[in-house]
């Protein structure tokens, strides 16, 4: 099966897009209001204010330089006492996807993310946000008036929601018509130069491969229970549903499964049942077959697997994917005579797969999957000491295996 088509409005030359429906309705008395785009930074000229999404008198997402020449996030909001809340943070890449987004919590924070690494967070009033004009206006590629802090570059879609990712229950996408979602009644209306293009590849983050986890600096140290191993690697997922709208995100940490310290001379051992394969965390599991065809292609590393960039539809991940059963066996973590005392610690990689969806431009489903791998990394103090380190396999005596199926292949 063919991928579908992704466009994004192209804003090579000044210009913005209108639209008069849906976003209002979505932030009217939320106490959460999340705003996310996709965008793809111009080098070229690089101008020091540039919006990327604008909805009147409430809040604006865009790209500003500050002082410098480095294209930096920039959200503002308004609340309805007139105060105002803004930073410049951050480093967005030019010439490539990028991921941006602000969420704004009324009484906490305007956070600022790019490429689902936070850049900023600033505290803000408890009052509710200022809200939009009657008419519901909103532009992407400019300010407010349609003209004013043009953006340069392309925007492959802006979505709103009443909530942070799973949180949210409503949503609202602007996108090209031909993309791969609805924008609401009314439609957009392009000013300026304002265009659309065809994408090659739906927009990604970039990839980067998990590191090591930590190594004690001492003896008798105490190592965190989980770590982060990698950025999250996040993609939009074309499908030929023209309906909904799906993000897919994909993340690692390294997660203790023991710490042990040996003294000089003797055998130190810890077991434990550990478990590798998949475990549900909700059940709309369904959501995880958007666009879930593991082609030859894009390597995301953490499960084994092969993503490609130009996924196809499917509607259920069990219709492209070998279902294997998740096992649980049990390990013997030891440190085996050390010659001096020695702390060991040992760790598994948790990939997490998470999915979220817009449907007909109002509800909004996730779903999550954690698969435990089962390489099992060691690290120790004082380095000298990792030849004692050993784990030891045996088989798990007087426990039930419950089957689940894995997304590993």
């Amino acid at each position: 099966m063919s991928a579908p088509t992704v466009s994004a409005f192209d804003f090579s030359s000044p210009g913005a897009v209108q639209f008069n429906a849906g976003a209002p309705a979505i932030i009217l008395g939320a106490s959460t209001v999340h705003v996310l785009a996709w965008i793809y930074v111009d080098s070229a000229g690089l101008p020091a204010d540039q919006k990327v999404f604008s909805l009147c008198e409430s809040l604006i997402l865009g790209v500003g330089t500050g002082d410098g020449d480095v294209p930096m996030l920039y959200p503002e909001v308004w609340d309805n006492a007139g105060n105002r809340y803004t930073f410049q943070a951050g480093q967005i890449p030019t010439d490539q996807w990028s991921l941006v987004e602000m969420i704004w919590t009324q009484g906490q924070s305007l956070v600022g993310l790019i490429n689902g690494v936070q850049v900023q967070s600033v505290p803000v009033s408890g009052n509710p946000l200022q809200q939009p004009v009657s008419s519901g206006t909103s532009y992407v590629g400019a300010f407010w008036d349609g003209t004013s802090y043009p953006f340069c570059g392309m925007v492959q879609s802006v979505l709103l929601t009443n909530g942070a990712d799973q949180t949210a229950t409503q949503g609202f996408v602007l996108q090209p018509s031909g993309a791969i979602s609805n924008w609401g009644p009314s439609g957009p209306v392009f000013m300026g130069n304002a265009s659309t293009v065809t994408l090659d590849t739906p927009p990604s983050t970039p990839y980067v491969a998990p590191i090591q986890p930590p190594a004690p600096t001492y003896v008798g140290e105490q190592m965190p229970a989980t770590v982060a191993a990698s950025t999250p690697f996040i993609m939009l997922v074309p499908g030929t549903d023209s309906s909904t709208y799906t993000i897919l995100s994909i993340s690692q940490v390294w997660q203790q499964l023991v710490e042990l310290t040996g003294q000089p001379g003797l055998d130190t051992g810890y077991e434990v049942d550990v478990t590798t394969g998949v475990s549900i965390t909700d059940s709309e599991t369904q959501t995880l077959g958007v666009s879930l065809g593991l082609e030859s292609g894009f390597d995301i590393g953490v499960f084994s697997a092969k993503v490609n960039l130009t996924l196809s539809y499917s509607v259920s991940f069990t219709e492209e994917l070998s279902i294997s059963e998740a096992t649980t066996i049990a390990k013997k973590f030891e440190i085996d005579k050390p010659d001096v005392t020695t702390t060991g610690v040992w760790w598994q990689g948790l990939p997490t797969l998470t999915t979220f969806q817009v449907i007909d431009n109002m509800n909004t489903v996730g779903a999550c999957v954690q698969d435990p791998l089962p390489e099992i990394a060691a690290t120790v103090y004082p380095p000298q000491s990792q030849r004692t380190l050993k784990t030891v396999t045996s088989a798990l005596a007087a426990k039930a295996d419950t089957a689940r199926p894995s997304l590993r292949l």
